[in-house]
């Protein structure tokens, strides 16, 4: 079986303190497209953080 898993880092807003990092990920996606659509809905939450970046990778699972 194949799936896909979205992994999204976001980079903290102006408000923080220092540089910060998240990292979360989402997995169950059946196909890639289904991933990158996810991924695009990710960029409103750009006002609140510096900046947010997705990829997604490919898993398989026997």
């Amino acid at each position: 079986m194949i799936e896909f898993v979205l992994i999204i880092a976001f980079y903290a807003g102006p408000v923080a303190k220092s540089d910060a990092v998240s990292i979360a990920s989402v997995p169950g996606f059946s196909t890639h497209a289904e991933c990158l659509a996810a991924g695009k809905e990710t960029s409103s939450f750009a006002t609140l953080m510096k900046k947010v970046n997705y990829v997604c990778v490919k898993r398989t699972i026997q």
